[in-house]
């Protein structure tokens, strides 16, 4: 191979000689900055996806203690358990806060998918203050804890007689999650009233 390469070179002016040279220099030019061209736009696309994966690892190292508390309110709705009977639940939380009576009012039962049920009734308070309102729904949102529970709809009109009072109607609602019904709705996206 070396003896051929001689051959075509001896046979070459020096004119075509230089020429071969440059040629081949540049040949060995390009194929350095070509490689280094394309090493180089691998390590920025490299340096990119690291950057990218670095944001990615703190964004799941700042969302993982909201994960964790999800993963347990999730397992603690699994555990809940019955909701008591929302004239009971009234009572109790009108006489822990030592509100004024206060009527109620039992609503129809309603089923989403899934198997939940909601349980509904109407509070209506015909004269109280803010600070009491405010007591009460502070009690009723205590209840979390051991059942799923909302004050779903609130409706405050001013007392013209008294000043500072208020004539307040609430719905409170509680969910239960019935295996039975998870059964019977599973499949339809339709809400039955």
């Amino acid at each position: 191979m070396s003896s051929i390469v001689r051959n075509l070179l001896a046979g070459l002016s020096a004119r075509e000689k230089k020429m071969v040279a440059a040629m081949s220099v540049t040949a060995v030019l390009m194929i350095c900055f070509l490689t280094a061209f394309f090493v180089g736009g691998a390590i920025s696309d490299l340096e990119r996806d690291t950057a990218e994966w670095t944001e990615l690892i703190g964004f799941v190292k700042v969302m993982e203690s909201h994960f964790k508390e999800k993963k347990l309110s999730d397992q603690r709705m699994e555990k809940l358990g019955k909701p008591k009977p929302l004239r009971t639940l009234v009572d109790n939380v009108i006489k822990k806060t030592q509100v004024t009576e206060a009527d109620t009012k039992e609503l129809n039962d309603k089923t989403y998918p899934g198997g939940w049920l909601e349980r509904s009734a109407e509070v209506t308070f015909r004269e109280i203050d803010l600070q009491g309102i405010v007591k009460f729904m502070k009690e009723v949102e205590q209840n979390k804890r051991t059942f799923p529970i909302a004050i779903s709809k609130l409706n405050i009109r001013k007392q013209r007689r008294e000043e500072g009072m208020f004539r307040v109607s609430l719905t409170i609602s509680t969910y239960e999650k019935v295996e039975e019904l998870a059964t019977k709705t599973k499949g339809k996206g339709e809400v039955k009233k």
